[in-house]
Parts: structure tokens; sequence; C-alpha cells
């Protein structure tokens, strides 16, 4: 899970890049019930570059995380500024952003401002959940999602808090997260999954069309004429 790239201040020629949005408040969902921590405090971007040079092998590209940041207790209109301003400069190929309860207004900023086809929008629900998790566990088990190094000492905590079930029934849904309430037993400070669930969202990037990049090839094809010399 932890590559051997540090992490960028800016991108690199040539490279591809998504932007995993994380809003507060994401879970306000339709079946909150199923959901394990309600309340978000935190608006979370994570920048990940996609690396296609998998997508012969497996099928589906790689995920190199480079650059992570967050607003707390700011206004959507300032964060959509803030935003903007990074999309000028990455120029990602897709934003994918929790457009769930309270994200819906940043959401819609971003759709208005780039366009249907550079912002997905995701709807919480119990079942998107559990494809995230389902979906998370499998891209790190297949080795395609990298950290940068040192790793994320925030990353590594929600994941040691992290819990998970699979509710009885035919769905088999998993409920995944850290627990509302949880708190670090060192600093007492509160726990939530931002960073977690940014991570998870690379799942939304799998369900695209990928293709690897190829070199291109020169051939001279012979000429008809030549080989139909002496033939009549």
């Amino acid at each position: 899970m932890q590559g051997s790239h540090t992490a960028r201040t800016e991108p690199e020629p040539g490279r591809t890049y998504a932007f995993l949005i994380d809003v507060a408040g994401q879970d306000e969902a339709i079946e909150n019930e199923m959901l394990q921590n309600p309340s978000r405090d935190s608006t979370a971007l994570k920048i990940v570059e996609v690396d296609t040079s998998s997508v012969r092998l497996l099928g589906k590209p790689s995920y190199l995380t480079v650059l992570r940041t967050e607003w707390s207790g700011q206004k959507h209109v300032r964060v959509f500024g803030a935003l903007r301003a990074l999309v000028e400069t990455w120029k990602p190929l897709r934003i994918v952003i929790d457009a769930t309860g309270v994200g819906e207004g940043l959401w819609s900023l971003l759709d208005n401002a780039f366009g249907e086809r550079v912002v997905l929008p995701v709807k919480f629900t119990a079942k998107l959940k559990s494809e995230l998790g389902y979906g998370f566990i499998g891209m790190i088990e297949s080795g395609r999602y990298h950290e940068y190094q040192p790793f994320p000492d925030g990353l590594r905590r929600q994941m040691e808090w992290c819990h998970s079930e699979i509710v009885p029934g035919p769905a088999r849904l998993m409920r995944w997260g850290v627990p509302d309430g949880t708190r670090d037993q060192t600093t007492g400070e509160l726990v939530h999954d931002d960073d977690l669930m940014t991570s998870a969202l690379c799942v939304i990037l799998d369900r695209l069309e990928w293709f690897t990049r190829l070199p291109t090839v020169w051939t001279t094809p012979k000429d008809p004429l030549e080989e139909m010399d002496g033939r009549f």
C-alpha cells in the first residue's frame, strides 16, 4: 500500500490526475441507519495520479496519492474557490465528489464550473458504501493503491480505528467506518474517516473505461505496383 514515491506540491508533465473529495456531513443519506459516522467537520481533498500502465495486465489502473489537504469549518463557497485554483493547476481528468446532503452545494458549484464530464457526483447509500468497502479492499490486495512515503499518520490512525461488519442477508452489505465519537487514546482528539473515505473513492474511478498508452509505431507498406511488375 505504501509506494516508493513522495508527496508532490505541483503536477508533473505528462501525468494524469484525479480529485477525490469527501465533504463534511457526507453520511447524511436516506439509509443513515446503515452508516456509521454521520457527522463530519472537515472537507477533505486527495489528489491521485492515475497510472494506466497496469490496465493491460489487471484491466484497471493503479492510483498513487500525491497530495492531500482539508478545510475545517470553512463555508463551501470559500472551499470552492480553493478547489478551483487547484483544478487550474493540476487539471484533473475527473473530480469525484460526495454529493450527499450538504455535499450537494459544493458539487453544484463544481459542476457549473467544470461540467458533468469532469465532475462525478457520489450519492451515498448503504449499498454504495458497501461497494466502496469491498472494492477498496480488492484494490489494496491487487497492489493498485499506493500512498506516498512516509505513510500518513492520520490515515494510519483511521485505518486502525475503522470497524467493519457484514450485515445479515443475501446482499451481504458491508457496514464500515470509524464509529462516531471515537477518540485517539493518546491525544484525546476525535478520529474521523475522511482520509480513508477519499481513498475508497478510487473505486468510482475504477468504473470508468481506461486505456493504456502505447508508443506510436510508423510502418512503410509495400508498394503494390512494384509487386505487379512483370506480371502483365
